[in-house]
């Protein structure tokens, strides 16, 4: 069990990482990668998808105030 969360853990931080990069294709893949991660069951409980989201939504709502459409 505590492979699997620290897999996600680590499943995070990469997602983490690429939605502040420039590259609109790396963000947009990183993007479509959090619903699989969800779905997938590794974060285990509701803490670890909340813990998550907590960590992913400052660079999602950065991204909303993007001059670049494509990841707008």
């Amino acid at each position: 069990m505590e492979g699997k969360r620290e897999a996600f853990r680590t499943l995070v931080g990469v997602v983490r990482r690429g939605m502040k990069d420039k590259v609109a294709n790396v963000y947009l893949s990183c993007l479509a990668l959090l619903p699989a991660l969800v779905d997938s069951g590794l974060g285990g409980g509701g803490r670890e998808i909340e813990g998550m989201s907590e960590q992913l939504l400052p660079a999602l709502v950065e991204k909303l105030g993007d001059n670049n459409a494509r990841l707008r």
